[in-house]
């Protein structure tokens, strides 16, 4: 059994709570870009990402370049 410390916790449910925003913004944008658009740059999702075949992808990186959310997470 793989022992989990608290920061690593914090971490997870962190990259969770992330990727729940993501995908449920990627869904929300095209019925409410108004709201959707603002979560999705404060996540600095990249406009070409926010296509409903991203909402599972797991992949997404931000426009600075920097690897927003990973598939082993």
């Amino acid at each position: 059994m793989e022992i989990i410390t608290a920061r690593e916790d914090v971490y997870v449910s962190h990259s969770m709570v992330l990727e729940t925003l993501r995908v449920a913004g990627v869904y929300l944008h095209p019925f409410v870009p108004g709201v959707a658009s603002p979560v999705l740059d404060a996540l600095d999702a990249p406009g070409e990402e926010r296509a409903w075949a991203w909402a599972g992808a797991r992949t997404c990186v931000g426009s600075s370049g920097a690897r927003l959310f990973w598939a082993g997470v």
